[in-house]
């Protein structure tokens, strides 16, 4: 299950396939479809040419009011996730990431990600590709967050 976030960036640096290598396959709720195919995109993603990503709808809508405080992508991912019984959700958004734990959620976002992707030797080494997302990206990092995460990996 993920929210936008992490496809897109994985999508902007041509790393996407890394999620069906990791994770077999990915499912989106329709409002994060919704924002990763739009037009207005650098690139519009097409979900529909990836066979591993699916979307799926949220079954019980009267839910959403409880997590008004979020974003539609990150309030459906979240209840999707949580009907579906997903092994783990795809978010870097802090608020997001908060009530998807509070409702019993295993959560990892982009640098996650990576991180496993690294584990898993998909990646070479990640420091250039922290850079591609700062530099290419739009994708904002704390610069203790990223030491961190090249020390966890060995880097």
């Amino acid at each position: 299950m993920s929210d936008s976030s992490p496809v897109v960036a994985l999508a902007r640096i041509e790393l996407l396939d890394i999620l069906p290598k990791l994770y077999g396959r990915a499912v989106v709720p329709v409002s994060v479809y919704q924002e990763i195919s739009r037009p207005h995109l650098q690139f519009p993603l097409f979900p529909e040419r990836w066979p591993w990503l699916s979307v799926q709808a949220v079954n019980d809508s009267r839910r959403l009011a409880s997590l008004s405080h979020l974003d539609a992508g990150e309030a459906e991912a979240i209840l999707v996730a949580v009907e579906i019984g997903a092994d783990l959700l795809l978010m870097d958004e802090r608020k997001g990431r908060k009530a998807a734990v509070t409702m019993g959620l295993h959560v990892t976002g982009l640098l996650g990600i990576l991180a496993e992707a690294k584990r898993a030797g998909l990646i070479e080494r990640l420091a250039p590709i922290l850079n591609q997302l700062t530099e290419h990206a739009d994708f904002w990092l704390d610069p203790v967050l990223r030491d961190a995460v090249l020390r966890q990996v060995g880097e």
